[in-house]
């Protein structure tokens, strides 16, 4: 009998604590969850203690949540756990284009229609890395509940639980919500080279280097409440990708319709004014919205925008049709100048294409009297119209992918580049110039992936072993100051008064990478063109080389005393902008680990 009652003590506490554990479902149906704009872009929609965030996409529609190519779907819970999510769409656009999430498991069905993510987590990330999804709800499953002691989990939430920085530009944190009970509140950051958080306040500073970084939100167990934690994520984007995006795609205008071919993507332009106005993803009952171009190219093509609407070109018959994330273009009406867009071709939806003088001809087939694509001025939008002469003409620009060439990365994780034309630094690169401060060499500006380094700037290449491929851009971006590399054409260069190196090994026996006398007293040197080499003036010139990474006489990360970069302790607290000036120990300048002794 004694045993008996221990089991049914036991019991009954095991259940308890069962009965502290609550599961909810939180369903998003964009019919009556969804953004007061059509727009694409960030959205966030938060409902009984969830948030979906997405990077890229469009949470405005009755039908469907959209989300394109590369962009994140990020869930969150204020409190507990998510346990599983559902994503239903449709065969079309699936949500199993999804394949990527931040942890845990996903399971797609046999149709792709419905797409099952398991684990536990407070934050989930998933990544879409093929064409658009549609997405006509979101189920969330959250697990939440009191500890076996009875207290209950903190609400913490950030205002935003995703956002984006532009290096460069000033940032402000997403403050955080909590209960007033809840006071002792520690930040950390995921990765200080990127962005550091003072660990009290919770300010952000960016760093430097694009790239993702989560910010996280810890809190002290109090008499009523567990610890807990809340996160969020910034998007540290460099101005360049900020403002174009993160695919180098340029557009060069259409003079002939002869040339068009099935499968083009092009971009619909109006030139009302001088800077011109390109057709977006917005579509309103009656019209597509315009915004104005990013600008042009010297080559006269369009700097590409994240914004635009991009349109493949489709063959039908003997007809043109255009087409996009939202459907096929179409004249929809036969009393107004009404440009509409529907899921599948009909005769409205057909064109005839004729280009004179640059300008398109764009004309709709069908009943539809109103079928002349224009640009409307007083709509201030992409209309159809009974006459081609109304309103403004369009032009079309084609798609075109900017000149592609390759360098070569040695096993010694060094190269160097020296070009006529901008290089926009390709994944797992980085790019340095080189920079003298009382005698100490450290890398000067940094370019990182997706960055653009001017023409004639030399520079040394950083990333593992292997062939890269980079595209040529024109945008004209300015070129550093202080940079003691130089480029090569292939002559000799003995410019007296300097001593010149070049990226070697120290010698065939001691595989240091770094740069080194191309001659025995340094005073000239001739190595191939489109290659940078090394000029340090004599009075300044301490050594026959110049390592990389070494802490005597070598090419430092960051420790020279003119270091433009703040330093940091390794717990990401700001301390100086001098690293001379701090007492002897491991510090953080400029995303490295410095030593000062």
């Amino acid at each position: 009998m004694k045993n008996l009652s221990i089991l049914t003590l036991f019991l009954l506490l095991y259940t308890h604590v069962l009965w502290a554990q609550t599961e909810k479902v939180v369903t998003f149906l964009p019919s009556t969850d969804h953004v007061d704009t059509e727009s694409r872009g960030e959205h966030s929609l938060s409902k009984e203690g969830v948030t979906i965030t997405t990077s890229d996409g469009i949470m405005g529609y009755d039908s469907e949540y959209r989300f394109y190519t590369q962009s994140t779907l990020t869930l969150s819970t204020i409190s507990g756990k998510l346990t599983k999510i559902i994503l239903n769409g449709t065969k079309s656009q699936p949500p199993s284009n999804f394949t990527k999430a931040s942890t845990g498991t996903l399971k797609a069905s046999s149709d792709k229609t419905k797409l099952t993510w398991t684990g536990e987590a407070q934050t989930l990330t998933l990544t879409n890395t093929s064409t658009v999804v549609w997405v006509t709800s979101i189920e969330v499953t959250v697990i939440n509940g009191t500890d076996e002691s009875g207290k209950a989990v903190p609400e913490l939430v950030f205002s935003s639980p995703s956002v984006t920085a532009t290096i460069g530009e000033p940032f402000t944190s997403p403050t955080l919500s909590k209960p007033d009970e809840v006071t002792q509140v520690e930040y950390q950051s995921s990765d200080i080279s990127l962005a550091t958080v003072d660990k009290v306040s919770g300010a952000v500073t960016i760093g430097e280097r694009s790239g993702t970084v989560t910010i996280t939100a810890t809190t002290q167990e109090t008499e009523h409440y567990q610890a807990a934690s809340a996160s969020y994520t910034i998007i540290i984007k460099n101005a360049y990708v900020a403002a174009y995006g993160n695919y180098p795609d340029s557009y060069l205008l259409v003079t002939d319709e002869e040339t068009l071919r099935d499968g083009d993507q092009v971009i619909f332009v109006h030139m009302s004014t001088p800077s011109g106005q390109a057709m977006t993803t917005k579509q309103t009952d009656r019209y597509r919205d315009d915004t104005v171009l990013a600008g042009f190219n010297a080559d006269g093509s369009v700097i590409h925008k994240n914004d635009y609407a991009l349109f493949t070109v489709e063959k039908s018959g003997d007809y043109w049709c255009f087409h996009d994330a939202l459907g096929y273009l179409y004249a929809s009406s036969n009393t107004q100048n009404a440009l509409g867009t529907r899921s599948d071709i009909t005769a409205d939806a057909q064109a005839q294409v004729a280009i004179t003088n640059n300008v398109a001809r764009i004309q709709f087939q069908g009943n539809n009297s109103y079928r002349f694509l224009r640009f409307s001025n007083s709509l201030e939008g992409f209309v159809c119209t009974a006459s081609s002469t109304n309103n403004e003409p369009v032009r079309i620009y084609r798609k075109a992918e900017l000149p592609t060439e390759t360098f070569q990365i040695s096993d010694a994780n060094y190269a160097t580049i020296y070009a006529d034309h901008e290089v926009l630094v390709p994944n797992g690169v980085v790019a340095h110039t080189i920079a003298d401060a009382n005698g100490t060499l450290y890398y000067g500006t940094n370019y990182n992936a997706g960055e653009i380094i001017p023409k004639q700037t030399p520079v040394v290449l950083e990333g593992h072993e292997g062939s890269y491929a980079y595209f040529i851009t024109n945008t004209g971006v300015a070129a550093p100051t202080h940079n003691m590399l130089r480029g090569s054409t292939g002559a000799r260069d003995d410019e007296p008064g300097y001593r010149f190196y070049k990226l070697a090994w120290r010698s065939d026996d001691d595989h240091t990478a770094g740069f080194y006398y191309d001659t025995p007293d340094g005073k000239s040197i001739q190595i191939a063109a489109g290659k940078a080499y090394l000029a340090v003036p004599e009075d300044e010139a301490q050594a026959k080389g110049y390592a990389f990474n070494e802490d005597i006489t070598g090419i430092r990360r960051l420790t020279a005393e003119s270091s433009p970069h703040p330093v940091y302790s390794l717990s990401g607290q700001r301390l100086s902008d001098n690293a001379q000036q701090l007492p002897k120990g491991i510090y953080i300048q400029n995303g490295k680990k410095i030593i000062i002794r």
